[in-house]
């Protein structure tokens, strides 16, 4: 495999790093993910089911025969169950963090011994990383996105979320680790710093996903997920992800991904002014993005620079008419601010 340097494009850069010819370690590891998280929801389930059913029967007991000699026994069952919960619930609370990282290490583990038997050419940090974030990807699949599931399965997935994000931590954790152990080696590598940068936007849009999400609005839903911890993470990796995007533009200005991506970085801090300095340089690379045209054309609207907007309104007419029009729909854009 050739090694990237720092004239190789960021998209040629990531096709150097060739998949996984076997998905057997992600296969594994999802299997034993599933088995354990299942496990801890059973768990809880079963103990819950069984502490109410006693209860219930002990109610009952006692409004429809207090005197039964099973009152007292089923009184005596249900602390004895409570007090084995909570025992339990301690044990499996400590234990659940390291079973996480063990698996964690399982799979790069997995990765390593790959890379030296079938690989031995990949450049190892990055192809760590790369394994680390499609397994956060294939993650996704069982996390908090709920609007076309059923109840049932809403719910159990609701009560899983917490541990498929932790796992998904773990991993993007581990891929921006590997990253920044080879910019230790090659410090002024801009793909590195672009691929960390990526990275950095995987771990934001984890944290920001579930925010967005149509049950977020439900009181028990936002208090599993709209903590200030949250954001505090949400805000963190975004300014991480641009300090990356600006180190690798340094030295690759021509790439049009980070730029993009920087310029979205921009746009979720209400940065309208560097979002559209960033958006121009895109455009000297890419002038006929009709949808990056149309974006630019509001920004100058809704910054009061109509005369630009206008210009970009003459542009987009001659390559998309219909883009052109909804571009013209924002042209009183600053009036509204005032």
């Amino acid at each position: 495999m050739a090694l990237a340097t720092s004239y190789t494009t960021f998209e040629d850069a990531l096709e150097l790093l060739d998949p996984m010819d076997s998905l057997e370690e992600e296969v594994v590891f999802c299997e034993r993910f599933e088995k354990l998280s299942s496990f801890h929801l059973i768990f809880h389930s079963s103990c819950i089911s069984l502490l109410t059913l006693q209860t219930v029967l002990f109610l009952s007991l006692l409004i429809y025969s207090p005197k039964s000699p099973y009152v007292a026994g089923l009184l005596f069952s249900w602390i004895l169950t409570l007090f084995s919960y909570l025992i339990l619930l301690f044990y499996y609370q400590a234990k659940k963090p390291q079973d996480f990282q063990d698996l964690r290490r399982f799979f790069i583990q997995a990765c390593r011994k790959e890379i030296e038997e079938l690989k031995p050419n990949q450049e190892e940090h990055l192809f760590l990383a790369k394994a680390a974030e499609s397994l956060t990807d294939k993650l996704s699949k069982n996390q908090f996105y709920l609007q076309n599931l059923g109840t049932i399965s809403s719910l159990i997935r609701l009560m899983k979320f917490k541990d498929v994000e932790k796992m998904q931590e773990l991993l993007m954790y581990a891929s921006i680790q590997e990253h920044i152990e080879k910019i230790k080696k090659d410090p002024l590598n801009s793909t590195t710093h672009l691929s960390l940068a990526k990275s950095y936007l995987g771990m934001y849009r984890l944290y920001q996903s579930p925010l967005k999400e149509p049950l977020s609005r439900y009181w028990v839903v936002r208090k599993i997920i709209q903590t200030e911890k949250r954001q505090k993470r949400v805000d963190a990796s975004l300014l991480l992800a641009m300090e990356e995007l600006k180190i690798g533009l340094a030295s690759n200005a021509d790439e049009p991904w980070a730029l993009l991506e920087l310029a979205n970085c921009y746009e979720a801090l209400g940065d309208k002014k560097q979002e559209l300095e960033t958006l121009i340089r895109y455009l000297s690379l890419r002038a006929f993005d009709e949808n990056i045209l149309l974006r630019v054309g509001k920004i100058y609207f809704f910054l009061g620079m109509t005369a630009q907007g206008l210009e970009i309104f003459s542009t987009l007419k001659n390559i998309n008419v219909h883009l052109s029009f909804e571009l013209i729909d924002s042209y009183n854009a600053y009036l509204k601010k005032i």
